[in-house]
């Protein structure tokens, strides 16, 4: 798969991109405890983060519109990464939840974008293996990045933490190595596609095979990004992890009847519902 054009470019901006999204999803909360800010209230720079991040993905395709996929995700690099050092400027937790929010605006061209071009870039029939590996570049930073950025910042590091998580910037000349995308109307079925090393072959496999249309494609596009183990796994992880001791103080006001499964039907929303609305066609 890294022999797809520019397949190796979307892995290496899938690293950088996670790994400073990553690297503050817990240390940032540490920090702004020891800054001084209540405990009560530290876990605000992840939530407005998130949320952000939510609200802004309704936005992304409004964005690849207007500028254009390459301008929108150099957008979403520069919006994460460029803010990150300057956590180090102010302690107050104003300042700290107005850069989540900017962050949050880029994490969310991130986690649209990069899974559609993974399935952009993959050959006919090879979406789910591209969405595989994709999934893979996300992972990585998840298990490395969280306990290490805590416990630099535990060990009085943060400044470093903060430093590498300018890390998308260095992202930012690879929006141009993916190739165009397919036109929107139809294409022959087993047409030689710029990342299919093995296309005679998938044409005489092809042969005699109806013709998908490109709605079809993208559909399936999508199903590959939710069943893959992409970001709507890791949004819907992370909105459970953030909502749920306030379902546990309402279970504890209420009894079992009427107590909200509020983190339930949000992670449900954020990691399978919002992935469809992207990818699929309206």
């Amino acid at each position: 798969m890294l022999r797809i054009p520019g397949m190796p470019a979307l892995v290496a901006m899938s690293l950088l991109g996670f790994t400073s999204f990553f690297l503050t999803l817990s240390s940032l909360p540490v920090y702004a405890v020891g800054q001084g800010v209540p405990e009560a209230l530290a876990g605000l720079v992840t939530t407005v983060m998130l949320v952000a991040t939510v609200a802004c993905q309704l936005l992304v395709p409004t964005a690849v519109r207007r500028i254009g996929q390459p301008a929108t995700l150099a957008v979403g690099l520069v919006a994460l990464g460029a803010p990150t050092p300057l956590l180090l400027l102010r302690d107050e937790l104003w300042w700290l939840l107005l850069l989540s929010a900017i962050r949050g605006l880029g994490f969310a061209i991130l986690t649209v974008l990069t899974p559609l071009v993974a399935t952009q870039i993959a050959p006919p029939g090879s979406h789910g293996r591209a969405i595989g590996l994709y999934g893979l570049a996300v992972a990585v930073p998840n298990i490395f990045a969280v306990p290490a950025a805590v416990a630099l910042t535990e060990a009085g590091h943060f400044a470093v933490v903060a430093v590498l998580g300018a890390v998308p910037l260095v992202a930012v000349p690879l929006v141009g190595r993916f190739p165009k995308p397919p036109p929107r109307g139809e294409r022959r079925a087993g047409a030689a596609h710029p990342g299919d090393v093995a296309g005679l072959r998938a044409r005489k496999a092809d042969r005699g095979a109806p013709q998908r249309t490109a709605e079809n494609r993208r559909r399936e596009a999508a199903g590959a990004v939710v069943r893959g183990g992409g970001i709507g796994d890791i949004l819907g992880e992370q909105a459970m992890a953030l909502l749920m001791p306030l379902h546990s103080r309402a279970q504890h006001r209420q009894d079992r009847k009427s107590a909200l499964p509020l983190p339930h039907y949000w992670a449900d929303f954020t990691g399978q519902t919002l992935p469809r609305l992207w990818l699929t066609p309206g």
